[in-house]
């Protein structure tokens, strides 16, 4: 194997300390926290080229908005792993703000912190940004871990183009659609069928949540589906023995890739190897209402319970452990099925419903 290349990742790769992560899967489990940035810069805060935001479809708005936010537990027996999409938009509380949307925690504490640093303390802006980037993630972190009552043990930030690097890096990913696709916001334009898409559309595919029929919640699936095919080619022998692949990844990874220190990624990577069988699974945590309202009525938000959540994510471990990982991240009990009757038989919808219901899914609109 390369491991020479995979040592060699490290040395580029940009690293902070924060003391709001565990880092010894006391827990059970090693959880890993994976945020997508809706950011114009690189890891280093160099700001995009011009050619790089047109092809990007990122427009030159300045955002801190954490617009991917999943939790990834691998048991400490390493057989398996599941990654956990939180919704951007779940109403959650936040240590030093009022209830707020999940995706602002980290933008809302590091503009509060520098305006109390630079309005207040009179500090250097340059000085005080760093501090800030650094109570943005802690805020985050802490509220990611009160609300799945997990430790977070690692952190990994990319913005949009590392998204896009690191998928090129990868020869690109793979996606079926059954109808064609065109929504000029995120970029998204796409014929029906299998394609094969590079860095840029695969953000695109994952950004778009207008004219989808469940906005965010089907932009958490694509982001569950694209992540899985990538899960995939990163912890396959063909990948982690390829010399000049793993110089693609190390030079997307060094450019847009921000990790916790502490962080073995060539301990990780070997231990990743021991789930090339497949044994990723995918969920969502569970939701009271993805079509609720903040508690002032202003916004509409994702409503969701921690106990419900805290209670679902302890009871993944303990499946995981039981080698039921993929029967408990798509759990009957936590999907609710749509049924759409698109042929001429005349009450077909309701009669599916009511099997998948007799299966245990939560009944949804026919």
């Amino acid at each position: 194997m390369a491991w020479g290349s995979v040592r060699s990742f490290e040395s580029g790769i940009f690293h902070f300390v924060t003391a709001a992560l565990g880092g010894d899967g006391s827990d059970g489990a090693v959880d890993i926290l994976l945020v997508g940035m809706d950011s114009r810069t690189d890891a280093h805060g160099n700001p995009l080229t011009e050619d790089e935001l047109a092809e990007l479809h990122a427009g030159d708005d300045i955002a801190t908005n954490t617009d991917t936010i999943i939790l990834v537990r691998i048991p400490n027996n390493g057989r398996s792993a599941t990654a956990i999409s939180i919704p951007r938009d779940a109403y959650v509380e936040a240590p030093g703000l009022e209830k707020t949307k999940i995706n602002g925690v980290y933008g809302e504490v590091k503009l509060d912190t520098m305006t109390e640093l630079v309005e207040n303390q009179g500090m250097d802006p340059a000085e005080a940004e760093p501090q800030a980037v650094e109570a943005g993630r802690n805020a985050l972190i802490t509220t990611v871990a009160d609300l799945t009552g997990v430790t977070v043990d690692h952190y990994a930030e990319i913005g949009l183009l590392g998204f896009a690097l690191i998928t090129d890096a990868l020869g690109g990913v793979e996606v079926c659609l059954k109808d064609a696709v065109y929504e000029p916001l995120s970029g998204a334009d796409f014929p029906a069928g299998w394609q094969r898409l590079d860095g840029p559309q695969a953000l695109s595919f994952v950004r778009q949540r207008h004219d989808l029929p469940r906005g965010d919640l089907d932009r958490v699936v694509r982001q569950q589906v694209v992540m899985a095919s990538l899960a995939h080619q990163v912890i396959s022998r063909k990948t982690l023995t390829s010399p000049a692949t793993l110089g693609r990844l190390q030079d997307a990874i060094q450019r847009s890739v921000v990790i916790s220190s502490g962080w073995d990624i060539m301990s990780f990577l070997k231990q990743l190897q021991k789930l090339a069988g497949g044994n990723v699974a995918f969920a969502t945590i569970p939701i009271l209402a993805e079509d609720g309202w903040s508690d002032d009525g202003m916004q509409s938000v994702v409503r969701v319970d921690p106990g419900q959540v805290q209670q679902w994510v302890a009871g993944l471990l303990h499946d995981q452990e039981e080698g039921k990982t993929a029967e408990v991240a798509y759990s009957p009990d936590q999907t609710t099925a749509d049924v759409v009757n698109d042929t001429e038989i005349n009450g077909l919808a309701a009669a599916v419903s009511e099997r998948l219901s007799a299966e245990g899914f939560a009944a949804g609109t026919v």
